[in-house]
C-alpha cells in the first residue's frame, strides 16, 4: 500500500472510531400524552429516539400513585427497539390520580422518560345491554332504577339531604360521630367532600334510614331485610350478578362479575371513622335496610369475592353506610 493511502486508511478509521465515541450508549426516551382515558383504563404514549449505541431490547412505560415510577411499580411491556409506541394501562381505580413514565431496558441500564400525570374519570359502570328507568328525589337528583324479579330497585346510591317532607337531614363531617350510637339522623359524602356524590351517594346512619319522615322518593321505601334477601334469592346468593364489572371502584375486583341484573355496585366503603386514616373505598359496599332495632340494626355487606351478607347486625346505628330504595 502507497504511503498515502496508508494515511487515508487511518484517517478514515480515526474518523469513525472518534464519530462513535462521541453517540452515547442510552438513546433518549419521551412519554407521550394520555388518551383513550376511561374510568378504569388509559392509554399513553412513548418514543425512543435513535441516537443511542445499545440496543432496546425492552419498552413499555410504568405507572404508579405515587411520583417516580419505576419498574418495582406496574408496567407494561410494548416490544422494543426505537420509535413509537403506545401502552394501554388497565385495572386502575376510578377518580385517582396517577404517574406514568415511559421507560426502556439495555443490556447495561434502564432508562426513564419524563414523568406526566393524569387523573381516571369517575362514574358508574351500568349495563350497556340494560333498558333503565329513573325516579328522581326531593333534591331533584335523579336515579336509574331496573326491575329484578318482581322488584324494581334504585341502581344508584341514595344523594338525598331532606326528608320526603322537606325537612333537612343534619350533615356531620366529625368521625367520632360515625362511630357512635347515634340518635339524630345525618349524612356525610366521601372523604366529607361532595365532590364525588354522584357516583357514591351520600352515607347516612341508621337513624336517618329509618326515620317516619322517610328518606325515600314519594311511592318508594329505603330497602328492608326482606327485600335484600329476595335479591340476594333472585341472584341464587351471587353477588358478582350486582356488581360492576371493571376495577374502577373495586380493587380487587372477582374476575366472574358480570353485572347482569344492572344493580350496578360498586365498593364504596363506609364513613371515615378515625381523623388519621385514610378513606379506603375498594373493598366492600356497606349498605343500611330499615329493618332491625337500635341495639341491633340491620345492615348488608357485599364483598369483593361475591359473598352477600344480609344477616350483617351492626354494632352501632350511627356507622354511615350507603341505601338503596325499593319501589312500594
Amino acid at each position: 500500500m502507497k504511503p498515502y493511502r496508508a494515511i487515508y486508511a487511518i484517517s478514515i478509521f480515526l474518523f469513525l472510531n472518534s464519530c462513535q465515541e462521541n453517540i452515547p450508549e442510552n438513546a433518549s426516551v419521551f412519554t407521550k400524552n394520555v388518551s383513550e382515558l376511561t374510568s378504569f383504563s388509559a392509554v399513553i404514549g412513548g418514543e425512543i429516539s435513535a441516537d443511542g449505541l445499545l440496543p432496546v431490547s425492552v419498552r413499555g412505560v410504568c405507572w404508579n400513585v405515587n411520583e417516580s415510577p419505576t419498574l418495582n411499580d406496574s408496567y407494561t411491556t410494548d416490544g422494543s427497539g426505537t420509535g413509537n409506541y403506545q401502552s394501554t394501562l388497565n385495572d386502575l381505580n376510578a377518580g385517582l390520580t396517577y404517574f406514568v413514565r415511559a421507560y426502556y431496558t439495555n443490556e447495561k441500564d434502564t432508562v426513564y422518560g419524563e414523568q406526566i400525570e393524569f387523573t381516571t374519570l369517575d362514574y358508574i359502570i351500568f349495563n350497556p345491554d340494560i333498558s333503565y328507568g329513573t325516579v328522581g328525589d326531593i333534591d331533584g337528583n335523579n336515579y336509574k332504577t331496573v326491575t329484578i324479579g318482581t322488584q324494581t330497585w334504585m341502581v344508584e346510591n341514595l344523594k338525598t339531604t331532606h326528608y320526603r317532607n322537606g325537612d333537612p337531614i343534619t350533615n356531620v363531617n366529625d368521625p367520632d360521630f360515625w362511630l357512635s350510637h347515634a340518635t339524630v339522623g345525618a349524612y356525610c359524602y366521601y372523604n366529607y367532600d361532595d365532590s364525588r356524590i354522584e357516583t357514591f351517594g351520600a352515607y347516612y346512619n341508621w337513624i336517618a334510614a329509618t326515620d317516619k319522615r322517610n328518606i325515600a322518593p314519594e311511592g318508594w321505601h329505603v330497602a328492608t331485610l326482606e327485600d335484600w334477601e329476595k335479591l340476594k334469592e333472585f341472584c341464587w346468593g351471587d353477588g358478582s350478578k350486582l356488581s360492576e364489572t371493571t376495577t374502577a371502584h373495586w380493587k380487587n375486583q372477582y374476575s366472574s362479575a358480570t353485572n347482569e341484573t344492572g344493580f350496578s355496585v360498586l365498593a364504596a366503603d363506609r364513613a371515615k371513622l378515625f381523623t388519621d386514616n385514610e378513606w379506603d373505598f375498594g373493598h366492600i359496599a356497606y349498605f343500611w335496610t330499615s329493618s332491625g332495632t337500635l341495639d341491633f340494626p340491620d345492615g348488608i355487606i357485599i364483598f369483593s369475592d361475591g359473598e352477600i351478607r344480609t344477616q350483617a347486625q351492626v354494632e352501632y346505628t350511627g356507622r354511615g353506610y350507603n341505601i338503596r330504595c325499593v319501589k312500594d
